[in-house]
């Protein structure tokens, strides 16, 4: 065996020890305390990953004689504690070899150098050979404490039965439950997978016809205010920009209120399908948007039928709200795509004869659609998770009695909120919350690749 072997392996019997036999005495030291400290704090390690197995037995109980409460175990904090030394050992596993394969390194610098660096030549030599990750050390942190750490406790929950009313802690204790709660939620015959499916189907409509009409009506808006026949350009690109230059919550909440009994939105509304009913018009509409008092009572003047409760209405009032406050974004937007289209290619299409709508279909389209495509791809990721517009404008509701804790118009994240902050069924919720991670991971990716944005290729294929 070659010096090379032997370091290799003294750093395998214990860690250090092969720096130590390099004569890397610094990084030795470190690493022979690390493995030290590490050895000491079994008698505490053991209990935490044992409570991590077991997820507590001793529950909290009332003395009714003394009236003392005695403390029992929090399922919550075992788990969170049993999770983090779990990623803490793996750490430790991957230092614990690379630290072998580093005593390799250190006898193949020998080699190279003759002696060991210096203390000072080596904390040096060890900034700048790793100097842009230093920096990087406070992101990875941030990025680790919340985003990864939840990611992973979230993940951890879905495999147990953490819901109310029987498994909260810390009154009660939960337990691993393995792929149960995915069980129950997949399954179409109940109702948890009933509820899953179809605000699911809700959810992915949702987000597809957003997208679409955000960037439709963007691009229209953006045609319109580049159009040469127009004048005072500018005012009406400022006009057009106010919707999204006010805070959306604030023209969400104005809409909630508008469409209330008796408020000015309701009453406009409620009036028009009025006066159509009389002249024999809007009947299949009204009786396909399900609120039976607008059919039975289309004669009177007041309608006292909240729009909102009607299902088909919630959800075409949804689309509408969120193509308001989208559209002016996507027409700045295109506006600025719509900028790089030569006028060259517009001229040539019209000595060969070509009309302004082939001009927009193979030129102007094709064009904007490249530029603008990872865009759209993130936009309907927003859209798939956007809580804001489903919670502030319509509630989830009207309610669903098939539905499982969820509404008419709840997305799968609002579905999401309500199973977490009014039911606490805090499993079923993070078996949904992975399959959305999942879901919105795997679209994009294939989107992204779809589009070729990373790869160095011609504009039009």
């Amino acid at each position: 065996m070659g010096k090379k072997g032997t370091a290799m392996l003294l750093s395998l019997i214990f860690m250090g020890l092969g720096q130590l036999f390099t004569k890397f005495f610094l990084k030795g030291l470190i690493l022979i305390l690390i493995e030290i400290y590490v050895l000491i704090s079994i008698p505490k390690i053991l209990p935490i990953l044992h409570g991590f197995s077991t997820l507590g037995t001793h529950v909290q109980s009332m003395n009714l004689t003394t009236m003392q409460m005695t403390k029992g175990d929090n399922s919550v904090i075992l788990l969170f504690n049993g999770g983090l030394m779990w990623f803490v050992i793996a750490i430790f596993i991957v230092l614990y070899i690379v630290q072998i394969f580093d005593a390799g390194n250190c006898v193949k610098y020998l080699k190279e150098k003759g002696n060991p660096p210096l203390f000072w030549g080596y904390i040096k030599g060890f900034y700048d050979r790793n100097f842009t990750a230093l920096f990087l050390i406070p992101a990875v942190i941030g990025i680790f404490s919340l985003i990864i750490l939840p990611m992973i406790l979230t993940v951890m929950i879905a495999f147990t039965n953490y819901s109310s009313p029987d498994h909260i802690p810390p009154h009660s204790l939960f337990q691993w439950v393995a792929f149960q709660n995915f069980q129950v939620l997949y399954q179409q015959l109940g109702t948890w997978g009933y509820t899953f499916i179809n605000v699911f189907i809700w959810t992915l409509i949702f987000a597809i016809c957003s997208t679409i009409l955000n960037f439709v009506f963007g691009m229209i808006l953006a045609l319109l205010t580049t159009n040469k026949n127009i004048k005072f350009k500018g005012l009406w690109r400022g006009i057009l920009i106010l919707p999204y230059a006010v805070p959306g919550f604030v023209s969400i909440m104005v809409f909630n209120v508008g469409f209330s009994v008796g408020a000015p939105f309701q009453n406009i509304c409620s009036g028009i399908l009025i006066h159509l009913a009389h002249f024999g018009w809007m009947i299949w509409p009204v009786k396909t948007i399900g609120i039976t008092a607008w059919y039975t009572h289309l004669t009177t003047v007041e309608l006292t039928a909240p729009l909102m409760q009607s299902p088909l209405f919630a959800k075409l009032l949804i689309l509408a709200v969120n193509t308001w406050l989208a559209m002016a974004w996507f027409m700045m937007l295109i506006s600025g795509a719509l900028t790089n289209v030569s006028e060259s290619l517009y001229e040539a299409a019209e000595i060969d004869g070509a009309t302004k709508s082939k001009q927009f279909r193979f030129i102007t389209l094709p064009i904007v659609l490249y530029q603008t495509a990872p865009i759209l791809v993130l936009s309907f990721a927003f859209n798939f998770n956007n809580f804001n517009i489903i919670y502030l404008l319509t509630g989830g509701g009207p309610l669903n009695a098939s539905y499982r804790y969820a509404g008419h118009s709840d997305i799968l994240l609002s579905w999401v909120y309500n199973l977490t902050v009014s039911q606490s069924q805090f499993a079923i919720a993070s078996v949904i919350a992975i399959f959305i991670f999942v879901f919105i991971a795997i679209i994009t990716l294939i989107m992204f690749l779809k589009t070729k944005m990373f790869k160095e290729e011609g504009m039009i294929q």
